[in-house]
């Protein structure tokens, strides 16, 4: 949790000042946040909780940053 998810809220805390007038903040997800993927165990929840982070930062620094604060999700690659 806290390599996902708390140090995000750190760095955007850290980032703010840095950021250019439109900048954005963006961080990575997967798919196994939505729904469960066999073997992603304890990732899946934390990821569910950096989706619900980003959520919230976009919200509380809407004003501060005009880009917006964002997740990807890659998806699901079925390799065969």
């Amino acid at each position: 949790m806290d390599i996902s998810c708390h140090s995000f809220i750190r760095m955007v805390k850290s980032a703010l000042p840095l950021l250019s007038p439109g900048g954005s903040i963006m961080t990575i997800s997967y798919h196994g946040a939505e729904e469960v993927v066999d073997r992603y165990n304890i990732m899946g929840r934390v990821k569910a909780a950096l989706q619900s982070t980003v959520r919230y930062l976009a919200s509380d620094r809407a004003k501060s940053v005009t880009g917006g604060v964002h997740y990807i999700d890659g998806g699901v690659n079925i390799m065969a």
